[in-house]
């Protein structure tokens, strides 16, 4: 039933179906290893706090590359949070190149257009980008 008392039409409730099917595929695709992506933020915490480098980068290396190919499915505002934080963690390890690398990435799969909420998201890493550039410079 809508507001005014009566029932949405056919295609209204089939575009519901629809969306509510995608929604639950969009939740699968979203598994990596069994669990969810947000799911896996407490033991990348552990990894790092145990200086564990190489399995966070593993890590953090498939999760970025499963929120890649979320982008077709996934319309809502991305966080660049797994991108930042293998970003962080490569400039830890003077792998100034690759953490350019996953920023740019990261920017490539969200143009400005796509970005109506979180603009400032865009310019935060466009930013970062330039940092390790000047720092490469520096060298």
């Amino acid at each position: 039933m809508t507001l005014d008392g009566n029932s949405p039409s056919t295609p209204d409730k089939i575009q519901r179906l629809i969306d509510e099917i995608n929604m639950q595929h969009l939740w699968e695709l979203r598994k990596l290893h069994g669990k969810d992506l947000g799911d896996h933020v407490q033991f990348l915490i552990e990894l790092e706090t145990d200086r564990r480098y190489v399995e966070m980068i593993a890590l953090l290396e498939e999760i970025t590359e499963l929120t890649h190919t979320l982008v077709q499915y996934d319309t809502r505002e991305p966080q660049p949070y797994y991108a930042e934080k293998l970003a962080s963690i490569y400039m830890k390890l003077g792998k100034r190149d690759d953490a350019i690398r996953v920023l740019r990435r990261w920017l490539d799969a969200w143009p400005a257009g796509r970005l109506t909420m979180q603009p400032a998201q865009r310019e935060k890493i466009i930013n970062r980008i330039a940092r390790y550039e000047v720092k490469d410079m520096d060298l």
